[in-house]
């Protein structure tokens, strides 16, 4: 693979997970198991691009969500039905739901990152939680993306 493909396909690959970081139909899951097992990338190099986006996009939201969320229905119905949903657990341990959040996507991280400047976490404690169960939540795909294919004999 030469230099220029690799480029276009790694800001593809960020760009997905960006865009998926907020709209599922972009799913970056999906697409780390292809890149992993079709495009024949590194799973490790497809969890860190994959996350790299999608922390992204929640670093975005944590610093705008004040300012965001009452301009966009879409996201501010999300945030209040994430509120009502685990308000409590959100009160009593904001980084636990998001480790939760980051490995299963419930409550939706996009909403746990718009309303991250109402609880007393630094962006710093977000991310970092985010990031690293986001990578590994990416790296487990592309690894069943590989094995999956391997499997059932299309691999590579």
């Amino acid at each position: 693979m030469n230099l220029g493909q690799l480029l276009i396909e790694g800001a593809s690959l960020f760009s997905v997970a960006f865009v998926g970081g907020v709209f599922w139909l972009a799913n970056a899951e999906a697409t780390a198991a292809f890149y992993a097992a079709k495009l024949g990338w590194n799973p490790f190099a497809v969890a860190t691009v994959c996350a790299a986006g999608q922390l992204s996009v929640y670093g975005l939201l944590f610093r705008t969500g004040g300012w965001l969320v009452p301009k966009w229905r879409w996201l501010a119905r999300q945030v209040e039905r994430t509120k009502l949903k685990h308000g409590h657990r959100l009160e009593n341990g904001y980084l636990v739901t998001t480790s939760f959040a980051a490995l299963a996507g419930v409550p939706p991280l996009s909403a746990m990152a718009a309303l991250a400047s109402g609880f007393t976490v630094s962006m710093g404690h977000f991310l970092l939680v985010a990031g690293s169960l986001r990578f590994l939540r990416f790296l487990a795909c592309a690894l069943l993306g590989q094995q999956l294919l391997d499997w059932l004999g299309q691999g590579g």
